[in-house]
């Protein structure tokens, strides 16, 4: 695989494998315009690490270390098999 686990995100920053927002990168490249692998490599080495809140049309709720752990538990193993599908299909 070919991501990488260190990242920080900011808490403003949107999710970019999100279909309902655009994200625009850096360098200003739109997310949405760049490949599937990416946008999932993204959210395993960037997103999932830095993860802190869980947002819903009812409000958001402050993740502690905890909750954390039990995100990433349940999220890299979906993230993990979404990026290697992805990346099957670009080839």
């Amino acid at each position: 695989m070919t991501y990488s686990r260190r990242a920080v995100r900011p808490r403003n920053c949107t999710d970019p494998v999100s279909t309902n927002s655009v994200t625009v990168t850096k360098n200003g490249e739109l997310m949405n315009d760049l490949p599937e692998s990416f946008r999932w490599s993204y959210a395993l080495s960037k997103q999932l690490s830095s993860a802190h809140t869980l947002a819903s049309s009812y409000g958001d709720l402050e993740l502690d270390d905890e909750m954390r752990e039990a995100v990433t538990r349940a999220l890299r193993p979906i993230l993990e098999r979404r990026f290697e599908e992805a990346e099957k299909r670009s080839q």
